[in-house]
């Protein structure tokens, strides 16, 4: 059997029950499993892993590559209506409820002004209106 030298070495029976070999070795292999091998498979999210990332905050990820992710850095006004970015689900994501609510706050202010008729006034009546369903 062709094998490099270190490898007959541990394959050698009498170095494998020598428990001062065999302790150490398991040790060393649950510390990798444990470091390296088991992140990649859990699945279970805490709410500290949970970070609103994107340029406006409109991702709500667990994962660090999603908190850079490249958006566009535009402001639409339902942005400030994510909130509370946490595990729901066993994900991370937005209050709903309270996203819900928010987007049919801004629905009224929407119909509440006649955009094609106003002013530049017109516009500043418009953000205070959204700003205060942020505030709910």
């Amino acid at each position: 059997m062709w094998l490099p030298r270190a490898f007959r070495k541990v394959i050698n029976k009498d170095i494998i029950m020598n428990k001062k070999i065999i302790i150490p070795f398991i040790l060393v292999a649950v510390a990798v499993i444990i470091i390296f091998i088991a992140p990649v498979f859990n699945f279970e999210v805490s709410d500290s892993q949970c970070k609103t990332g994107g340029c406006s905050g409109q991702i709500c990820s667990a994962s660090p590559l999603d908190y850079g992710a490249f958006t566009t850095c535009d402001w639409r006004p339902e942005y400030g209506c994510n909130k509370d970015c946490k595990v729901r689900n066993f994900q991370c994501s937005f209050d709903q409820e309270f996203k819900q609510s928010c987007m049919n706050c801004i629905q009224e202010c929407g119909n509440q002004f006649d955009f094609r008729t106003g002013d530049g006034s017109i516009y500043q009546e418009f953000e205070e209106c959204t700003i205060s369903c942020y505030e709910r």
